[in-house]
């Protein structure tokens, strides 16, 4: 019994989807959702009854793991319920045990009759690109038909069904209807995901995806390995994506700047090549969503790479920041300019230009902090709960870390930026089109992204303060 069977015991029937390559989802039995609980009920790593693991509240485990969860057995029950030998108890000494440093594992790679299938199958697709509804397609995503064909990017007209073994697959047959299963592949956009040895992975980007349909808006093509898309130079800084189509994007109007790496999913882990190139990169900008599943993500990126909090000026990703009038490219060129938050904390974190000097605010950061229960935070002036009423209440901790993130007034006019709230953070908007970005909910762990604004051709480029040390430094007499 694995833990699909057991899953299909709690839910509804028509809640679980299959997702392709042994993977299935649904909503939580825990906390709900629509497709955040995720199933493999034949893991690779060989636990008993497969795994699951919930996007959401955070749950997994294996099968012995699902029954004392959902169904409230002891560790004992669970096992005779699965009909497994129970394992003698271990008694650890008291204390901490070292935690275990993670390591990437190798890419699974499909076999070369499926590279072979895959190759004929885009370069099929590849031919139409270039006009009709193709076209279409990739020009509301801003992509160039350039692009596309550097990338292997085709569409596929109509859905095909082809047989498991033209694809090197062994035959399954559907205990439903007792009929041999196909190799799906649906209409829309073919992106393959290349190595040295050939096509590894293919996705394809379903055109009549629907938000209530049961499947994915990108279906993994039955065979494809699990490795993640990345594209551009070694050694440049690479921008984190979620989608492909958003790591093309990127590459489009970058190419020169920065590399793009697409993980395919906000949780996912990357392989050993992906782990290398990106171990290569000056600089990692982590631009994938920044909702709950983010934000758990975010906290294991900080702490395996030096990576830089970069969300996008508009929208949740590239694509929609493009499609609401933001430019790619400025937006990539700001985050190179900008300094990089300190990794561990915000406090060393450089003041904005725009921070005035001789502002009583500032006081409060010189002081030392009181041990005593925290205290509500009596520095800030009047002018800044006026303009900002979401900093009311904080402690005095986050006042201290926090305090450089405030609107503060543009020196001469004393303007004060349009707050508004947006994807858990605080927006102040300039009129000179500066945007900052206060991570509210996930502070301090998530850093605020400073984002200047878009340059304009022939006007002077303004400099930070750390900017402007660094080049009287330079051209000071030894």
């Amino acid at each position: 019994m694995d833990v699909l069977t057991l899953y299909q015991n709690l839910s509804s029937p028509g809640e679980i989807k299959n997702k392709g390559n042994g993977e299935y989802c649904g909503p939580c039995p825990s906390c709900g959702g629509r497709d955040r609980f995720l199933l493999w009920p034949e893991h690779k790593s060989g636990a008993p009854g497969g795994r699951f693991l919930c996007r959401g509240c955070g749950a997994h485990g294996d099968a012995i793991e699902f029954l004392r969860l959902f169904q409230n057995l002891n560790y004992r029950e669970a096992c005779e319920a699965l009909r497994l030998e129970p394992c003698r108890p271990v008694f650890h000494a008291p204390g901490k045990s070292p935690a275990k440093e993670w390591a990437p594992e190798p890419e699974r790679l499909p076999s070369a009759v499926w590279m072979e299938q895959a190759a004929r199958l885009v370069a099929t697709c590849g031919a139409g690109i270039g006009a009709g509804p193709g076209l279409e397609t990739l020009r509301g995503r801003g992509l160039a038909v350039e692009t596309a064909r550097a990338l292997g990017i085709g569409w596929n007209p109509a859905d095909r069904y082809d047989r498991r073994v033209d694809w090197g697959l062994d035959d399954e047959v559907n205990p439903k209807t007792g009929r041999p299963r196909k190799v799906w592949l649906p209409k829309g956009l073919v992106l393959p995901i290349r190595r040295k040895t050939g096509i590894a992975a293919l996705l394809i980007r379903r055109a009549e995806w629907k938000a209530e349909d049961d499947l994915p808006k990108y279906w993994q093509v039955k065979g494809s390995g699990d490795g993640c898309f990345c594209i551009g130079k070694p050694g440049l800084p690479v921008v984190l994506v979620e989608s492909f189509l958003d790591a093309a994007l990127v590459w489009q109007e970058g190419r020169d700047l920065v590399a793009a790496c697409a993980l395919t999913g906000a949780t996912k882990k990357p392989d050993a090549g992906t782990t290398a190139f990106l171990r290569e990169a000056p600089l990692i900008l982590w631009s994938l969503d920044f909702d709950e599943a983010g934000t758990k993500a975010w906290a294991w990126w900080r702490e395996q790479f030096t990576v830089k909090a970069w969300p996008c000026a508009a929208g949740k990703d590239p694509g929609e920041m493009r499609k609401a009038g933001t430019p790619i490219r400025p937006w990539l060129e700001a985050a190179l300019r900008a300094p990089v938050p300190c990794r561990e904390t915000h406090e060393k974190a450089p003041q904005d230009a725009a921070t005035p000097k001789d502002d009583p605010c500032l006081t409060v950061q010189r002081k030392s902090l009181p041990k005593r229960p925290e205290r509500r935070c009596a520095g800030y002036p009047r002018r800044c709960l006026e303009g900002c009423p979401d900093y009311r209440g904080l402690t005095s901790t986050f006042c201290r870390k926090l305090h450089w993130w405030k609107p503060w007034p543009v020196p001469g006019t004393g303007e004060l930026p349009t707050v508004t709230s947006w994807r858990g953070h605080v927006r102040h908007s300039y009129r000179d089109g500066t945007t900052r970005l206060v991570g509210m909910d996930a502070a301090p762990s998530v850093p605020a992204s400073v984002i200047p604004p878009v340059p304009v051709p022939g006007a002077a480029v303004l400099l930070t303060r750390t900017e402007q040390r660094n080049v009287r430094a330079k051209v000071a007499p030894c």
